[in-house]
């Protein structure tokens, strides 16, 4: 799991440092370059790709970690807290006697 987490930190870093780059080249010589520009459109492009595919896989595997982890049951209680969950929000309230 901490592999695929480091996999994904490396693609959006360079994601993030190709960006900056081309933001700052496309900046300085719109006119200039127009091939320096497509290429680096294509680039992009690409890397969005791998990001997407990165992606896909994470939500892969924690969908795999769910159903081995919870094996379709619902998600344990805490005692003592109350537990109400939206989609991926978890809230926990602990009562004290009349203040929640």
């Amino acid at each position: 799991m901490k592999m695929r987490s480091v996999a994904i930190c490396r693609v959006l870093s360079r994601a993030l440092q190709r960006q900056i780059s081309t933001a700052t080249v496309c900046s300085r010589s719109r006119i200039l370059h127009p091939v320096l520009m497509a290429r680096q459109m294509s680039s992009t492009q690409r890397l969005n790709n791998e990001l997407i595919d990165a992606l896909k896989n994470e939500i892969t595997a924690e969908k795999q970690l769910e159903k081995e982890n919870l094996r379709g049951e619902q998600a344990p209680r805490i005692s003592g807290f109350e537990i109400t969950t939206d989609g991926a929000n978890v809230h926990l309230a602990k009562l004290h006697g009349k203040e929640k």
